[in-house]
């Protein structure tokens, strides 16, 4: 499971790590923790629950040896789901690592990109995504969500997407920002 090492145990690695084992019945040995995969000679599958920008990713390879386990290709990386900035700027960092995900998101899938469907309506001028935008900027305003680099999900990437476990950054903080504010988030996170 991908556990950058200031994170808790708890984090969304393990309990996907934990799921696969149950459904799949994998064998417990074959989960490492990353301090072991360092010396493993197995072929290894860093596994975890979300790609957004690959940045987390990318700071967790930066732990000793696991730059190079990526150079020497002996592993690959996969997530539940995984939107394609993410895979993209990891494919650029690390050309031989093989990165995926099972739900692939794509820019469209931003709330305010000019194809999302989250505003449908077709009448002239109504609940056009520049009048959303303002509106979603408002209320983050007045309910004192301020974290500049969260304001439209981390990376900009504006999603509105959850787990039954966490919620990406990389989606709206009105779904779980929780920080020195009034607003009660949607999700846990």
């Amino acid at each position: 499971p991908v556990v950058p090492s200031q994170r808790p145990a708890m984090a969304s690695g393990p309990l996907i790590a934990r799921l696969l084992r149950r459904h799949l019945n994998i064998p417990a040995r074959w989960i490492l923790g990353h301090d072991r995969v360092r010396s493993t000679k197995a072929f290894v599958v860093f596994i975890d629950d979300f790609i957004g920008t690959g940045t987390q990713f990318s700071g967790f390879l930066q732990q000793p040896d696991l730059k190079k386990l990526v150079r020497d290709r002996r592993c690959c990386y996969v997530a539940l789901a995984a939107h394609s900035e993410g895979i993209r700027n990891l494919r650029s960092q690390f050309p031989n690592l093989p990165v995926s995900g099972v739900d692939l998101l794509e820019p469209r899938n931003s709330l305010f990109h000019p194809d999302s469907l989250a505003f449908p309506d077709d009448s002239e001028n109504a609940n056009t995504i520049e009048d959303a935008r303002a509106f979603y900027h408002e209320m983050l305003d007045a309910f004192g969500i301020s974290g500049r680099d969260f304001r439209d999900g981390y990376g900009g990437l504006n999603l509105v997407y959850a787990f039954s476990h966490a919620v990406p950054n990389n989606s709206t903080p009105l779904l779980w920002w929780r920080k020195d504010t009034s607003w009660t988030p949607l999700f846990p996170r």
